[in-house]
Order: structure tokens, then sequence, then C-alpha cells
């Protein structure tokens, strides 16, 4: 059977390979003026302060791929709070770049790393999670030649001072290396990120800002609505002004004090303590425990005196990657401390597993804490924070941990009461949650003031009787003074 000549012909035409375009910084930023001029800069210190939408995590994309693919040839890294949320936030993105321009990178699923070997055996882009000062130490030791921390404004000071002193500065004298910092407004103006934006430290930096309007690959934009068009929407969508503090953070980047946003009502002025004083030895304490390995375990110690409807936070540990044993000591010595009246445990994942090995190997009365309704006991705990009645110490980890913990603002904008895990989650303030939840200091009726002594208060009466007739005596001499001289 002869071929037909039409197949013959489409069989012997040489084919032509399908050639994948270059990576070029100029072509992905093409009509974005703003992400090329963050891209491109030379400058080893550079912010990036976006709103939302603005196309920030595109931009760290090509900021880091270019980086592995210029000499000198070496590792790069993006740090976000935790490992999972760089996963959420920039995995997806490089692969898919790496993948779409054939550049030569060989994604590890498992780590979430992404390695050259055409480029040499150092060239990485690591991805980590810098929640705790415990994690971090896991970066010290490695010479880099960029690093880019996202998401900064939430990060705590705890880990932020020791990640940029201790881990990334000695990293990056190796190559003369640079820095990218990179977030969203906070809700209130302060803070390291606040400094290199707007305050004390922003001379030191080189200083791009822009939000999603000039964001011309905004899918949006593409669909024909108009700037005045998606405004509109935001605002009817979450019920908002122009001046709210949300819209002005979340969509204009500009910094304004948002406490609606943050769940946890804390005010240092009227929460926080510089010692906790002494219960006594009639006060009533609960433990609260929170699990968790990625994360961290977390244990609170709450405790009040017959003499008082105040709540304190007497004590609090917070440890990342912890095993069971050394997690089952330290709350066995908790316990024998305090003798507290309730200990709540996390049930979640393992958690009732956990819970009865607890008290079965460290023989201590535990509970699985009531998780579905956390919103309630949220407004019983900012309840008692509005009204002063619960007490912690300024620097503790809760006071620290409730001006990061954010409510969802999606959620919210659907009628939905959610907290942003994503963002930034407390393992602390969930454990105090589990705690609080049983104290009873609320029904504590403080004694009343005890009489005066009887001497004392006769004594105090005499004197009261002395100082009056002195007093007279004295009045009555001048009288006499004075009609003494008008006679003479």
């Amino acid at each position: 059977m002869r071929t037909p000549r039409l197949v013959q012909g489409f069989l012997s035409a040489p084919r032509e390979e399908k050639r994948t375009p270059p990576f070029r910084v100029e072509d992905y930023c093409s009509g974005f003026p703003q992400q090329l001029a963050a891209v491109s800069s030379p400058r080893t210190r550079r912010v990036l302060c976006c709103s939302r939408r603005a196309g920030k995590s595109k931009s760290i994309e090509a900021i880091l791929l270019e980086a592995a693919r210029t000499p000198p040839f070496t590792n790069v890294f993006y740090i976000t709070n935790t490992h999972k949320a760089a996963r959420r936030i920039i995995w997806g993105g490089l692969k898919r770049l790496n993948r779409e321009h054939d550049l030569g990178g060989k994604p590890d699923e498992t780590e979430a790393y992404m390695s050259f070997p055409k480029l040499g055996s150092d060239v990485h882009i690591y991805l980590a999670g810098a929640k705790d000062a415990g994690v971090i130490e896991s970066l010290r030791g490695t010479p880099g030649k960029l690093y880019v921390v996202d998401e900064i404004q939430s990060m705590p000071e705890r880990v932020r001072q020791p990640l940029m002193k201790d881990v990334i500065s000695p990293a990056l004298m190796d190559y003369g290396g640079s820095l990218v910092v990179a977030g969203t407004p906070g809700a209130t103006p302060s803070g390291y990120f606040y400094d290199v934006c707007e305050g004390t430290l922003s001379s030191k930096w080189e200083q791009h800002k822009w939000t999603w309007r000039e964001n011309t690959k905004l899918p949006a934009f593409a669909m024909g609505k108009t700037i005045e068009q998606i405004e509109r929407d935001i605002l009817e969508e979450h019920g908002w002004t122009k001046e709210h503090p949300t819209f002005l953070r979340e969509y204009c980047g500009i910094w304004a004090t948002d406490h609606d946003v943050l769940v946890f009502k804390w005010d240092p002025a009227k929460n926080g303590l510089d010692a906790i004083p002494e219960l006594g030895p009639r006060a009533s304490y609960v433990m609260g425990v929170d699990l968790g390995f990625e994360d961290a375990d977390a244990i609170v110690v709450l405790g009040w005196s017959p003499a008082s409807r105040t709540v304190y936070l007497v004590e609090e540990d917070v440890t990342p990657r912890q095993g069971l044993t050394a997690l089952g000591d330290k709350v066995a010595r908790a316990w024998a401390k305090y003798k507290p009246i309730d200990t709540w445990v996390d049930s979640g994942g393992l958690g009732r597993k956990i819970i009865e090995e607890l008290q079965d190997r460290w023989r201590i009365p535990c509970a699985a804490a009531e998780k579905t309704r956390k919103l309630e006991h949220i407004e019983l705990l900012n309840d008692a924070l509005r009204t002063g009645r619960f007490q912690a110490l300024r620097g503790s980890r809760f006071a620290e941990d409730c001006g990061l913990v954010q409510w969802d603002i999606d959620a919210r904008a659907r009628g939905t009461l959610k907290v942003d895990e994503l963002a930034y989650h407390s393992d602390v303030t969930d454990a105090a949650l589990y705690a609080f939840r049983a104290c009873l200091g609320y029904l504590q009726t403080p004694p009343p003031p005890l009489p005066e002594e009887p001497i004392a208060r006769e004594d105090a009466e005499r004197r009261a009787r002395m100082a009056a007739r002195m007093a007279a005596h004295q009045a009555q001499q001048r009288q006499r003074g004075k009609a003494g001289k008008l006679l003479a």
C-alpha cells in the first residue's frame, strides 16, 4: 500500500522545534515601570512596601530567579513567617517561570527548594520559615548573595532581630550580598518595617512603593474595569469609606493605626505589668496547652486570688519542634508547681493521644480543650482585656502576639469572623484561650475593707478635736489683738 503524497510530504518536512522564550526582566516587567525598578535595581538594600494585589510576589519571583542565574553563582533565600506560607506565596510562581522559560531549575517538592545543577552545586533558591528564634538557627552558616524577607510587618521582634543581625548580616558578607524586605503596612505605625519605610532607617534603604492601581497586569484591568470601578467594588464589599484604616493599609499602602483588624484588644497601659504580683497561698490556677510541631507547643498558666477578680498570666512557655517527653516533663513541672484546678489541652491532630499519654504516663489530670466556640472565647478574653481584668507582663510572648494576630478581612466582608491564620498564627494566645474559659476570677467578691482599729480611730478623733480647739484659740487671740489696736 502506497503512502499518499500529501502524507509523504508531511513526513519528509523538517519539524520546527518549539523555541522556549528566554527570561528577560525587561520583558517580564513590560509596561510596569514600578515593578521593573524594584526588580532590576542594583542597590543592596531595598524595601518593597505594597498594597494588596500590587504584584509584589511576582516581583519577588523575578528578583530570586535573576539573582540565582547571574554571577556570582551561589545561594539565594526567600524567608517569611512559616515554611507553609513560603510555599503558598512563592513556590508555585517560581516553578511556573522555571518551566515556561526552561531555566534549568530542579524543584525539590519535599523541602521546597530549587537547585540549578548547570550553574554549580552551590546554586539554590531556598524557601524558609522563621516563626521562632529556634527555627532560624538552621539558616546559620550558609553564605548567600541575596536574602528576601517577605511579610516582615507580621514578623515578631523576637524573631526579626536575631534573623537580621545574627543570621542574614554575616551570611551576606562573603559576596557583598543584597537584602530585600517586603510587606504591607502593619496595623500600627511602629516597629522595624515602619522604621525602614517611613522612620529613622528609611534613608538607608531604596524605597519601592506602589499599589494595585499601578499593576498593569491586574486581571480586572484586562476585563475592562477602571480604577474607579474596582475601588468602588472594594469599598462596597467591605462596607468601608475611603478613610477606613484597613482600606488605607491594605489597598492604598498607607500606614494607619488599625485596631479593628487586631483580634485581641491588648492595651499595654491597661493590661501590661512590669511584674506579676504575689497571688497568695489561696490563689487558683488554670493551665492551657496548645500543641504543634511545625508550629510550637505553648503552655500557659493563668491565676487569680480570692481578693480580686483580675486574672494574671503567671507563666508561659513556647517551644518549637519539641518532643513528647520534653513537653510532658514541662507540663508535669508546671502542674506540680501550681496545682491547677483545670488543665486543658489542644485535641487537634494527635492531641487526643497526647492527652492520654499525659494522663497515663505523667498522671496529669487534663481534658480536651473546646475548640468549636473559639470566637466566643475570644470575646470573653477581650472583655477582660477592655476592663483591665486580664494582666500579663509587657514583654511577654502573649503581649507581643496580641499585636500580630489579625482578622481575615475577606471573611469579614462575607459576614464571617475568622482569624487570619496565614498572616500570623499564635500558639500562646490559643493556649491562653483554652485556660481563660475555665478561669473563675470573675466570681470572686473582694472582701470589704477592714474597719480601723478602735484605738487608732479614737486617737485620730482626739487629734482632730485638739487641732480644732487650737485653731479656735488662735483665731480668738487674733481677734483680741485687733481689738486692742483699735482702742489704742
